[in-house]
């Protein structure tokens, strides 16, 4: 069990080197992927223009390992060749430097030179928070905006699949609402508990659900007793999935500033794990993001 995101490291032990494509390398996405905690899992692919590339390398960096740079003529032509590079298999983690986020993404989901297929991408957030007993799981605060319950289906499908990849084999999943009770009049509280249904009678990952459900009694066995409430998720949630991403962006920076919480965050969904941080991101978390991708991409289909 993962008490820590520095226990992360831990799972690349026996990992080997992975290529990590670099669109529109910036000084801060060079100064993440060459973290020194870094360097026996990574080797650094960097797109983007060479000449400010080198700059920024030779300035601030003594570099003794290797690299690669692929010059790019813009920041689409940055993507497109980061993502081709993906394709065929030469990288095998994408990271955003700075470009916009729909460039990025565009090059992404193209539908002839593109990585993702028929799948939904998600943000998938891991939270260490100093008042809970290991990681937590939380998604989608990132990527999609109002899910319908299909997609709800393929957001939880998702955190699931990257649970199981950390070795937690059977995750307790809390799917999030206000109450713990089904409210006819309230669509996200019916959705809750047809979520759970599901996800105790898809066989694709083992886990246990519980929905609806509200924060408190996912994440304190104490509150989960005096509401007369008994679940093995109860007080002991692996995963939180939100209704939307109002909800689950609000809970992920309320772990961080409220709780003082540090996160790792990645994209998932694509043919390879994609680190997508903020530019106010900490450099804790661009190295905390980077370790969750390389401990998540083994096998990766």
């Amino acid at each position: 069990m993962l008490t820590t995101l520095k226990q992360l490291e831990t799972r690349l032990e026996n990992a080997k080197k992975r290529n990590v494509a670099v669109v529109c390398a910036d000084e801060q996405s060079i100064s993440a992927v060459l973290n020194p905690a870094l360097k026996p899992y990574i080797h650094p692919v960097f797109f983007g223009n060479e000449a400010q590339i080198k700059d920024i390398l030779t300035k601030q960096y003594d570099i003794q390992e290797a690299y690669d740079i692929v010059p790019s003529s813009d920041d689409c032509d940055s993507a497109q060749k980061a993502v081709a590079s993906i394709k065929n298999g030469q990288c095998d983690v994408l990271m955003k430097g700075y470009l916009q986020t729909r460039d990025f993404l565009k090059a992404i989901i193209d539908k002839e030179q593109g990585i993702v297929g028929d799948r939904l991408l998600t943000h998938i957030a891991l939270n260490e928070i100093p008042t809970y007993h290991k990681v937590l799981l939380t998604t989608d605060g990132g990527m999609v905006v109002h899910p319908d319950f299909k997609m709800k289906q393929e957001i939880a499908l998702n955190v699931l699949e990257v649970a199981h990849r950390l070795g937690i084999e059977k995750p307790n999943i809390a799917i999030l609402s206000a109450a713990e009770h089904v409210n006819q009049k309230h669509k996200d509280s019916i959705e809750a508990r047809q979520l759970q249904e599901f996800l105790m009678t898809d066989y694709t990952f083992a886990c246990n659900a519980a929905g609806p459900i509200s924060l408190d009694i996912a994440l304190s066995l104490d509150s989960a007793k005096k509401k007369h409430y008994e679940h093995p998720v109860a007080g002991n949630a692996d995963i939180l999935i939100g209704s939307d991403i109002d909800m689950m962006n609000v809970l992920g920076k309320s772990i961080t500033t409220l709780a003082q919480g540090s996160m790792a965050g990645i994209v998932w969904g694509a043919n390879v794990p994609i680190v997508m941080t903020s530019r106010g991101s900490s450099s804790q978390e661009k190295l905390y993001s980077l370790m969750l991708a390389l401990a998540i991409c083994e096998d990766v289909l």
